[in-house]
């Protein structure tokens, strides 16, 4: 697995960021998150939030206990980071969230709930013995025995994983597009229109742009305690 990117060839997600002079973007590696759908430790802390100006210093901010991501200290710069991880830098005493902006994942201060995590449901399966268990967005894992269904969100608490509330997929939730033109925008969702042979599910939504209809599976449940700068 290549180690770094070519900056300008980065995946759409990754905003083109720092000084035009540097040509490579440290790229993330195995992990909780999908390659093309997370930054390395390395670029967040050098490229998104600036608290180191090289490679070599974020290196030692790790090493150091000083990164933390949902409440677990990483010391890995390859260590991928995705939507809605929730970062925390104890020299700064300020925590991040990774979100959406115009379609590119920026790292934006967090404020209220700073010890919870935002969790979609991905999938449901059944493990041997007939037990069902969700499968969230960053790869972890819950018993599926709470009422979950796949669109659903999950707040959990940071570093427990304990379940603290369920949103519903459902008319009326608050919601942030992840995908597509309205990549970032919040919005309230409406009537979810069925669709018939491949053709995947939409969904009715209100933005601050007005309605418009995006993909089901583009739509990512919040609610008013999730709250960023």
């Amino acid at each position: 697995m290549a180690k770094h990117y070519i900056r300008q060839t980065s995946p759409h997600r990754i905003p083109v960021l720092g000084r035009k002079s540097v040509k490579w973007l440290a790229a993330p590696g195995a992990g909780p998150h999908k390659k093309n759908e997370s930054v390395s430790a390395t670029s967040l802390l050098r490229d998104f939030l600036g608290i180191a100006k090289t490679a070599s210093e974020a290196e030692r901010i790790m090493s150091e206990g000083n990164f933390l991501v949902d409440g677990k200290k990483v010391t890995k710069g390859s260590f991928p980071v995705g939507f809605m991880d929730v970062v925390y830098l104890p020299l700064e005493k300020k925590h991040y969230v990774i979100t959406i902006k115009n379609g590119k994942f920026a790292c934006a201060p967090k404020t209220g709930e700073t010890d919870r995590k935002y969790c979609q449901v991905a999938k449901k399966h059944t493990m041997p013995g007939a037990k069902q268990v969700c499968t969230m967005h960053d790869g972890r894992t819950m018993p599926a025995d709470k009422g979950l269904a796949v669109g659903d969100t999950v707040v959990m608490e940071v570093p427990s994983g304990k379940l603290v509330r369920l949103l519903k997929r459902q008319e009326g939730a608050k919601c942030i597009i992840t995908s597509g033109k309205h990549a970032g925008t919040l919005a309230i969702v409406g009537k979810i229109l069925e669709r018939v042979g491949s053709m995947g599910n939409e969904v009715e939504v209100s933005g601050p742009q007005g309605n418009f209809i995006t993909v089901l599976k583009y739509i990512f449940i919040i609610d008013d305690n999730f709250k960023v700068e």
